[in-house]
């Protein structure tokens, strides 16, 4: 089981630092993780580092290319119309899927939909 979540940076002699990265948590052991790993040097808050994971996902692992099954539309998340194109993210424990018009099918819109991770999550 792996846990996800923005933990305090700790010194090597285990005194924080004040700062934080959005780390995994498994039985190798704690590791910054997304943006994070690529020598980041930490954020002054959880949320900045939660933040920075969100959008190493978008800029990473964000698909514009999904379909719905052949024979199914889906309103678009933004404008209501009828569509079978899907945006999707998909990085373990992460996926998030919208259906979006041709029109709104971009980084851009999926950014505005996609405002939070859940803290803390297990797989």
């Amino acid at each position: 089981m792996a846990v996800y979540q923005a933990l305090e940076i700790l010194t090597d002699e285990k005194q924080p630092t004040g700062k934080y990265h959005y780390t995994r948590y498994d039985s190798d052991g704690v590791h910054a993780i997304g943006y994070c790993a690529h020598q980041c040097e930490g954020h002054d808050t959880k949320q900045e580092a939660i933040d920075h994971y969100r959008q190493w996902l978008l800029d990473t692992q964000l698909h514009l290319d999904g379909k719905t099954r052949s024979d199914e539309q889906r309103k678009c998340a933004i404008c209501g119309g009828w569509t079978q194109n899907m945006a999707y993210i998909h990085d373990s424990p992460y996926f998030h899927s919208w259906p979006l018009c041709t029109h709104h099918c971009t980084k851009e819109f999926v950014g505005k939909l996609f405002t939070s991770l859940s803290s803390g999550l297990s797989n």
